[in-house]
């Protein structure tokens, strides 16, 4: 799958080396890694197959900034915790939503093969 091209953007450095040792041991994908809002946007027109982002980037308007630059973008939300109405409130932004838990890797990388089927 190294014809993939996946943007991580976090805010914590820790998370962003996290993911992209996962995505790229586990999956093989290509990564670009980003810790802005602003950075993100910027290279969209790189036209990545995948988002992953932390809550706390996808919280400030950037799904639909996103969303506005490629419709049909796929993008993959990491929440500090999981509940209904945030599992709701990133349906409705068309994102899937996965809890950071100590675990959380397996279900990432499920996630990540299936949206990129």
């Amino acid at each position: 799958m190294k014809d993939k091209l996946i943007f991580v953007a976090n805010d914590k450095k820790n998370m962003i080396h996290l993911l992209e040792f996962i995505l790229l041991s586990k999956g093989g994908y290509e990564i670009r890694s980003f810790s802005s809002k602003k950075e993100l946007i910027k290279n969209m027109r790189e036209h990545p197959d995948l988002v992953v982002m932390g809550e706390s980037l996808a919280a400030k308007n950037t799904i639909d900034m996103i969303k506005q630059k490629a419709k049909e973008m796929p993008v993959i939300v990491l929440t500090e915790t999981e509940n209904a109405a945030k599992k709701a409130h990133w349906s409705n932004k068309d994102c899937k939503c996965i809890e950071q838990a100590d675990f959380f890797i397996d279900d990432l990388m499920e996630t990540v093969e299936d949206v990129l089927k």
